[in-house]
């Protein structure tokens, strides 16, 4: 278990100390989501925007790294740490949503038609309730920027969601055909197939652009570990089904970014790791297997000696298959040279 350090903490500028005991091996991140839990801080503003919370060391105007532990950040015991709310997000409506729904399932107040539609849609008070859980967790996470954390719950709203509207329209199928044979009969126009509620569609699209958020910045921080663990639930692979489009999409753009990496960057090992993401999500994927074996051979070729037969072999063998792969010309050619001048 990890050491657990004592650290003082202001809130939002407020003169008021608390204490916390905390584990040292905590990033800054994941630390603002224990002090919202504990405060119980607001997650949204008035207007329904999402706060962005940050921590700052010792009255220092920067905020902590976010992929570093407290520890590697220079935070030791008896430290002032400030949570200071940096921004409120302003370009995606899906969060004042929430409060919407947090209003009518719990207040059981009209609050919105989004919020009457999802209650209405959910079995039972239970679930309603832990619907809204899941949203709050959500919140919580994305206030702290952590959005691979925040994945998970938002996907679990959208399948509870999702499932509610199969069965509402499993139910409503005898009902259609019966309707459809009397119009049929009657020549009335056949009624139209109900839509997905605009506000799902934004769920749905706050899903996708939480998953890009948290791909870049897992690359980071280096790490891939939250998504690909996230990518054996089952509700995720569910909803790479429903949206099998937008994951063909999405696996072009990580192989892409994959290819950029290594190329312009010389980023191999970050390059390999979105490969093996992109493998993950869509297993048959030619394209991604052969960016995982070029990034692991050429992370394998830095390692012998510059003017060594095994390098110059495994050179040639990366640019016959791929010559444009990072900088492998130029590795080659100064292989090559090396060679030849010993």
């Amino acid at each position: 278990m990890s050491e657990k350090i004592p650290i003082i903490f202001r809130i939002n500028n407020n003169q008021e100390i608390n204490i916390l005991h905390v584990p040292a091996s905590y990033t800054g991140p994941q630390l603002v989501v224990e002090l919202l839990k504990a405060f119980d801080l607001e997650l949204l503003d008035p207007s329904g925007k999402l706060n962005i919370y940050v921590l700052q060391h010792n009255n220092q105007s920067q905020a902590l790294p976010p992929f570093t532990s407290l520890v590697e950040a220079g935070v030791l015991r008896g430290d002032y740490l400030s949570l200071i709310k940096a921004y409120s997000v302003t370009d995606r409506t899906i969060f004042r949503l929430f409060e919407d729904i947090n209003t009518e399932v719990n207040q059981d107040q009209d609050s919105s038609d989004y919020a009457a539609y999802v209650k209405g849609n959910l079995r039972n008070q239970a679930l309603a309730s832990k619907v809204v859980g899941y949203w709050r967790e959500a919140l919580l996470y994305q206030a702290a920027m952590l959005p691979d954390k925040a994945l998970e719950p938002l996907l679990l709203v959208w399948d509870a969601l999702n499932q509610q509207e199969q069965e509402r329209e499993q139910l409503a199928r005898p009902k259609k055909l019966s309707a459809m044979l009397i119009d049929s009969s009657s020549n009335k126009p056949t009624p139209k197939p109900t839509t997905s509620q605009p506000e799902q569609l934004k769920l749905i699209e706050e899903i996708k652009q939480t998953f890009l958020s948290a791909i870049t910045q897992q690359v980071s921080d280096t790490n891939t570990e939250n998504l690909s663990r996230l990518l054996d639930n089952p509700v995720a692979l569910n909803f790479f089904q429903v949206q099998s489009d937008w994951k063909n999409e999405l696996v072009e753009n990580i192989l892409s970014y994959s290819n950029t990496l290594a190329g312009k960057h010389q980023r191999y090992y970050e390059s390999v790791m979105l490969a093996e993401l992109a493998a993950k999500i869509q297993p048959q994927n030619e394209r991604s297997r052969l960016l995982i074996k070029l990034g692991m051979d050429y992370l394998e070729l830095l390692r012998f000696p510059e003017d060594s037969q095994q390098r110059l072999v495994l050179a040639r063998s990366i640019n016959t298959r791929n010559p444009d792969y990072g900088n492998i010309k130029q590795e080659l050619s100064r292989i090559l040279e090396l060679m030849e001048n010993h």
